[in-house]
C-alpha cells in the first residue's frame, strides 16, 4: 500500500515539497516564498540563525566576499558569536581569521574575492573550494578546549555577547549547519511573497530569517532592487574598483564623455599598476589626459595623442597595444603603440583613475554610460548605471555577477532616468534587456 506523505527537498536550485498522493508524485513549491540565486549585504544587515556551536558543528557556505563599500571596519566578519568565527580583512591583503572553540587564528592566505566559493569551517580546518568543488586553499585549526558565551550565531556580523560587531559584505547563496556531520539547518535565499523582503529561508523549520539590521537585504532580482538610468557623472575625486585584475588578454570598452574642460595637468580615466621584476613599478593600463590631450598607455609605452573633438561622446575600445575611439558623430581613430611589453596587473582594475601602490594620481570629470571588460574574448564585467530603489543611490551594477558596485571617496551625481535603456558596449550601439528572475510553476511526475 502507498502512503499519502509530503517531504520537503531540494529540486536543482529550487525548494519544493515533494507530495506523494497514492501513485501520482506531485512537486510543489512554497508558495509563500520566491526563491532568490543570493541575497547581497552591504556592510549593514545580518541575521540570526539562533543556533548555539558546539565541538561538533560545521559550517558550510557558498559566498561571494566584495569590498565595493566603504567598510564600517578593517575587519569583516562572514558569521560568527563568542568563541566561533569567521572573517576576513579588506585592508588590501585579504588574510582570513577564524576561531573555533575560542582559539583564535590568523592566517597570511587569503580569500578570493568577487567569485563564488564554498566555504567550510569545522573542528579540523578553515577550507575553501571554487564554484566547480575544487580546493583552493586551506587553513588548519589549532586544537583547545571548546568553549562559548550562549551566544547564538549571527550571520552577516559576529554576536559579541548580543553586541554587532564587525559587519561583512558578500552575496549569499547558501548557508548550512551540520552537528555530528548531520544538517540540522539548511538557510537558503528567498523573498516573503507578502511584503517583498528578502532573507534566509530555513527549509528544515520553513523559518523565515529577514534583516535584523533594518536595512534589507539586497536581492538577485533585478528589478526589487534598482533602476536604470541614462547615465551618471563623476566629479574627478571618487573611483570605482571593478574586482578584475588585467592580463594582456584584457579588452577594455568604455563609453562616456570626458570633462577636459581646464585640465592642464596629469589627469587620469582608468587602470591597474603592472608588475616588472617582481616590483610595483609605472601602471601598464591607463588612459589619461594632460593638456586637454587623450593618450592611452600599455607597457610604459604610451600612445599618441588622440587628434579628435575629445568634448563629444565616445567609445574607447583598448585591446593589446591598439585602441580604437569611435565618436559621436560615427568618426572613427585607431592608434598603435609600438615598443610595448604586455604585462599582468599586479592589483585590479579601477575606473575614473588608475589603482595605484600609494597615493593615485588624480581622476578625470566625465559623464559615465557603460563599461565592458573581456578576458580572453569572455564578457567578465559589464556596467551600467543605476538607482537604488530604497535610498535613490547611485551606482553602477555590473550584469555578469548581478551586484552593484558603489563607488568611494565620493557619489556620483545626475541622474536621468531611462526606462528603455540602450548604450554603446563591445562595438556599436546595443540594447540590453534586463531579465526577471524565474516564476517557478507546479511541476508534475509519474512515480
Amino acid at each position: 500500500m502507498i502512503l499519502n506523505r509530503a517531504d520537503n527537498i531540494m529540486l536543482g536550485s529550487q525548494e519544493v515539497q515533494k507530495v506523494c498522493l497514492g501513485s501520482q508524485l506531485i512537486w510543489e513549491r512554497n508558495k509563500s516564498f520566491l526563491l532568490l540565486d543570493f541575497i547581497q549585504t552591504t556592510n549593514r544587515q545580518y541575521f540570526n540563525t539562533g543556533y548555539f556551536p558546539n565541538e561538533n558543528t560545521k559550517i558550510e557556505c557558498e559566498v561571494m566576499l566584495m569590498d565595493n563599500y566603504d567598510g564600517l571596519e578593517l575587519s569583516q566578519a562572514l558569521f560568527g558569536c563568542s568563541g566561533f568565527y569567521a572573517q576576513y580583512s579588506t585592508s588590501g591583503t585579504h588574510r582570513i581569521a577564524f576561531s573555533f572553540g575560542g582559539q583564535d587564528a590568523s592566517s597570511s592566505k587569503t580569500l578570493p574575492y568577487f567569485q563564488k566559493i564554498r566555504l567550510v569551517l569545522d573542528s579540523q580546518a578553515l577550507t575553501w573550494y571554487d564554484k566547480n568543488g575544487t580546493l583552493i586553499d586551506s587553513v588548519s585549526v589549532r586544537q583547545g578546549t571548546f568553549s562559548t558565551s550562549g551566544t547564538p550565531l549571527w550571520v552577516g556580523c559576529r554576536n559579541n555577547s548580543g553586541s554587532v560587531q564587525n559587519f561583512g559584505e558578500f552575496c549569499l547563496y547558501s548557508f548550512k549547519i551540520y552537528e555530528n556531520n548531520q544538517p540540522v539547518m539548511n538557510f537558503v535565499p528567498a523573498k516573503r511573497v507578502s511584503d517583498g523582503v528578502s532573507g534566509m529561508l530555513n527549509t528544515v523549520t520553513n523559518t523565515f530569517c529577514p534583516d535584523l539590521n533594518n536595512n534589507g537585504f539586497l536581492s538577485s532580482v533585478f528589478e526589487d532592487n534598482y533602476a536604470v538610468v541614462a547615465y551618471v557623472n563623476s566629479d574627478g575625486n571618487l573611483y570605482l574598483n571593478t574586482g578584475h585584475t588585467h592580463t594582456a588578454n584584457t579588452r577594455f570598452a568604455i563609453d562616456f564623455i570626458p570633462s577636459l574642460s581646464g585640465v592642464s595637468s596629469f589627469v587620469q580615466l582608468w587602470g591597474a599598476e603592472a608588475n616588472i621584476g617582481g616590483r610595483w613599478t609605472a601602471n601598464d593600463w591607463w588612459c589619461y589626459t594632460e593638456n586637454s590631450a587623450l593618450y592611452v598607455q600599455r607597457g610604459r609605452i604610451e600612445s599618441q595623442q588622440v587628434s579628435a573633438d575629445l568634448t563629444q561622446r565616445m567609445q574607447i575600445t583598448a585591446e593589446g597595444l591598439t585602441a580604437q575611439f569611435t565618436f559621436a558623430d560615427e568618426t572613427t581613430q585607431t592608434i598603435q603603440i609600438s615598443g610595448a611589453s604586455l604585462l599582468s596587473g599586479l592589483l585590479t582594475m579601477w575606473l575614473f583613475k588608475t589603482h595605484y601602490d600609494g597615493n593615485p594620481p588624480a581622476g578625470i570629470s566625465q559623464r559615465f554610460y557603460s563599461c565592458q571588460i573581456y578576458e580572453n574574448n569572455t564578457l567578465v564585467r559589464d556596467f551600467i548605471p543605476v538607482e537604488r530603489i530604497s535610498d535613490n543611490t547611485l551606482m553602477l551594477y555590473d550584469r555578469v555577477l548581478k551586484i552593484a558596485f558603489l563607488p568611494k571617496n565620493g557619489s556620483f551625481s545626475t541622474k536621468v532616468s531611462n526606462s528603455s535603456p540602450t548604450y554603446r558596449g563591445g562595438g556599436g550601439i546595443a540594447s540590453h534587456l534586463l531579465t526577471k528572475a524565474p516564476q517557478y510553476e507546479i511541476i508534475k511526475a509519474e512515480s
